[in-house]
């Protein structure tokens, strides 16, 4: 049987009429070709919003009054406790923002005396510098992040066809 995914008001609709006739959900959900799960999602949106919620909360206050449920262990820089997935703990991971990224442009000028390309960055791996991608997060275009750090951008190199 191929279940359809996507719910539009005709069949809404019908979900409505068919529980106003007393069916069932499963039966409504073989007679409309969805999940019983799906046909109670669409007639009580505002029931299954308040059921997440009260999930999302009761899991997050359980671990708090349980904390010996997550594994912790030792960050190897600082020795802060941390979860098991994590390689380094929150305090010790280098966030790039706007102002660490353009700091760290002008120290590549510095250094390299040119300023740097946007495949170099991709490129790269040296953890001094932020990725290519938290660039693009951060200022949307590498152009913006090279402007921001009070540089001129490149221009285009492309070639001009007449």
């Amino acid at each position: 049987m191929v279940r359809s995914f996507t719910m539009n008001k005709e069949k809404i609709k019908q979900m409505k009429l068919l529980r106003l006739e007393g069916k069932s959900y499963s039966a409504i959900a073989l007679e409309l070709e969805v999940s019983a799960s799906m046909v109670y999602r669409s007639l009580h949106p505002d029931k299954y919003g308040k059921e997440l919620e009260r999930n999302r909360i009761y899991f997050r206050n359980y671990y708090r009054e349980n904390p010996s449920q997550k594994v912790k262990v030792e960050c190897p820089k600082c020795n802060n406790k941390m979860l098991v997935s994590s390689k380094i703990c929150y305090d010790c991971r280098k966030i790039w923002n706007r102002e660490t990224i353009t700091k760290a442009i002008k120290e590549f000028v510095s250094v390299h005396n040119r300023l740097p390309t946007a495949k170099e960055w991709q490129k790269q791996s040296d953890s001094a510098y932020p990725s290519y991608k938290s660039v693009l997060n951060t200022f949307g275009r590498w152009n913006k992040a090279i402007e921001a750090a009070g540089f001129t951008p490149r221009t285009s190199r492309k070639p001009e066809y007449q």
